[in-house]
């Protein structure tokens, strides 16, 4: 995010430099809209707008972004921030506009931006190559967790450290040891959406299942480290 808005918004949200970058962007998609009125397209139009994560504001940048907060949370009073794959992390709002084809509607559907490119081509009657790449590379299967309905499933990590994976720029900051999950952590989030409350010693049976279906799914994943990589 830029850490400097365009004059006209200086000082507008009372929450400092980022919220005026917020204030200016609400503008812009504002002006953006306005355009597919005026040009009448916008009856058939997708506009989608998200966010690729949850908030953080001790991030290693200088901008006040804590000081000048006024009361503000950013995360809704979600558990955790950006990194972390507790609901603060991870849940962001997503808004999808298409009058001729999406009824006004609040929808509970779990969804993964991952899945916008697919959604989209279905959509649009497009066609897919069964696999755009020969392979995809992740730097490290840390900070993982597995959803399954209303439950969520967070495993044991070991404490997160500067330089590591998912670290950061400012993984030194001592409230990063949130990052460490020293026992599976198994939540209920339609009853407790802040994960409050660790239901492994409740259900055990549930915890184990999905334990062993997340160490599955990064088993498959592991077999990429066997491929060699084209020049």
């Amino acid at each position: 995010m830029p850490r400097v808005a365009a004059p006209p918004f200086v000082g507008k949200s009372g929450c400092g430099l980022r919220g005026d970058v917020i204030e200016q962007i609400d503008w812009e998609v504002g002006e953006i809209m306005k355009a597919l009125d005026r040009l009448k397209l916008a009856d058939n139009t997708l506009v989608i707008f998200s966010s690729d994560n949850g908030p953080i504001l001790f991030d290693g940048y200088f901008d006040r972004s804590e000081e000048d907060l006024n009361g503000h949370q950013p995360t809704g009073g979600l558990r955790g921030w950006k990194y972390l794959t507790y609901e603060g992390g991870c849940r962001v709002p997503l808004i999808a506009r298409w009058p001729q084809q999406i009824k006004p509607r609040v929808s509970d559907q779990l969804f993964s931006l991952v899945d916008v490119y697919a959604t989209v081509a279905q959509l649009t009657g497009q066609e897919l190559k069964k696999n755009v790449r020969d392979n995809t590379v992740l730097h490290g299967i840390g900070g993982l967790a597995l959803r399954q309905g209303d439950w969520k499933y967070i495993p044991a990590t070991e404490k997160m450290k500067p330089g590591g994976m998912g670290s950061g720029a400012n993984a030194a900051d001592p409230r990063f040891a949130a990052a460490t999950v020293p026992e599976a952590l198994l939540f209920n989030l339609a009853q407790d959406p802040n994960e409050t409350n660790n239901l492994t010693a409740k259900y055990p049976d549930k915890a184990a299942e999905l334990a062993k279906e997340l160490k599955a799914i990064v088993a498959q994943g592991e077999g990429t480290k066997k491929t060699k990589a084209k020049p």
